[in-house]
């Protein structure tokens, strides 16, 4: 489980609020197809999770930036942020926040935040985030407190 927030380059006569009408089911549009990202972009978070100490891997298809649990894997046409919920989420959280505000800033990259429906810059969402992990780590916490009454593999009884 962890909560995601996902960067899309907008192109000029797209309107923020008929993507969202797109991304929140509440358009004839089944899907919507981001512009592709630039190298500007692309090199752009490559400059800022280096300077944050993140590892970087290239997998087929997207290349993959992690510290501690953080996720940020950069695709053709879109850029996604894991942040787990289990434990520590608050560091990660405020680091995944900060990432949005600078490339919020310095990109033409806009991020969606798919469990509140909603555009996001970091700026003014910490609040929000941070109620929503803290719910999460008590449902996480709870799941975790409570041995299963049998192994899942033991459907027989």
């Amino acid at each position: 489980m962890s909560y995601d927030l996902v960067g899309y380059i907008l192109r000029p006569d797209e309107h923020p609020e008929a993507i969202a009408a797109i991304l929140n089911g509440k358009s004839d549009v089944e899907e919507y197809a981001s512009a592709p990202l630039s190298l500007t972009v692309r090199d752009r978070i490559l400059s800022i999770c280096g300077e944050r100490g993140f590892t970087v891997e290239e997998v087929p298809g997207s290349i993959e930036f992690t510290k501690d649990s953080l996720q940020i894997s950069v695709f053709e046409r879109e850029v996604g942020i894991s942040v787990p919920y289990w434990e520590e989420a608050k560091p990660l959280l405020d680091e995944a926040l900060a990432i949005v505000e600078v490339l919020s800033d310095t990109t033409s990259l806009r991020f969606w935040d798919p469990q509140e429906g909603a555009w996001v810059d970091g700026k003014s969402q910490a609040s929000t985030f941070n109620g929503t992990v803290q719910k999460m780590e008590r449902v996480v916490q709870r799941q975790g407190a409570k041995p299963p009454s049998r192994p899942w593999w033991r459907f027989w009884g």
